[in-house]
């Protein structure tokens, strides 16, 4: 699954082919078993052995097919939509947690989906110490859940207008922290700038690795092609620390 990022099925079988002559594997598979095989792998990611973590969530985008936009306005083509990946990681440690993919338009929204990966991450008894999220994140929702979690927050205000209702007093908070510093020292104490490393730094070594196209052709398994790059990475990452 790992070789499939850079090699399709069919030069798979040329390769385990030959590790079954030179006897180091004890037998080999055809391209469209080891196909199954792949699709069939359930994707987990390893979490951190120790139970305090930080969190920061975000999405990108993933191409769906190989023509490029050139290509598509010169023939009239209707442009595929991408595939959405929403990821969140420690960007502390540098850790990726959780991933989530569909295609553009579908899935749940990005604070929704942070929502349910802190939710589980708690479940599993992690100690979250601090979340960090863009305007899109400026939901009360996720607000009143990391106070109610005493989980410290960086999420910058999409809009400084506030109400006094009571369920809105943990975003009045961060708002009225972010009116009184201004963006520059807030960002500085809240070491805003940090939630890259989690984030954009795992999509950028991934897409320059793996490249941001799928070969696949049925949704369901671009969808689990894209997970799997993700996957892969860990995987490799994990192997290198070891």
């Amino acid at each position: 699954a790992i070789w499939g990022q850079w090699v399709d099925y069919r030069g798979l079988e040329g390769i385990t082919r030959k590790l079954h002559e030179y006897g180091l594997i004890p037998k080999y598979n055809d391209f469209s078993t080891i196909q199954r095989r792949v699709v069939k792998i359930e994707c987990e990611f390893e979490l951190p052995k120790e139970g305090n973590i930080s969190v920061t969530t975000d999405g990108s985008g993933m191409k769906a097919g190989n023509s490029g936009e050139y290509r598509e306005r010169l023939y009239g083509k209707e442009r595929k939509k991408y595939i959405k990946v929403v990821i969140s990681a420690d960007p502390i440690k540098k850790k990726l947690l959780d991933c989530e993919v569909f295609i553009e338009g579908g899935g749940d929204s990005e604070p929704e989906i942070a929502l349910s990966h802190l939710e589980r991450l708690i479940e599993l008894g992690f100690d979250i110490g601090k979340f960090w999220g863009d305007g899109a994140f400026d939901t009360l929702d996720l607000f009143n859940f990391l106070a109610k979690h005493y989980i410290e927050s960086a999420i910058k205000p999409r809009t400084l207008a506030t109400c006094g209702k009571p369920e809105s007093l943990a975003r009045k908070k961060e708002v009225e922290e972010f009116k009184k510093k201004g963006y520059k020292k807030w960002a500085k104490e809240k070491k805003y700038g940090q939630r890259w490393t989690g984030t954009e730094g795992i999509f950028s070594a991934v897409k320059r690795k793996f490249g941001e196209r799928v070969r696949s052709t049925k949704t369901d398994n671009m969808l689990k092609e894209v997970k799997r790059k993700f996957w892969a990475y860990e995987q490799m990452k994990n192997y290198a620390m070891t």
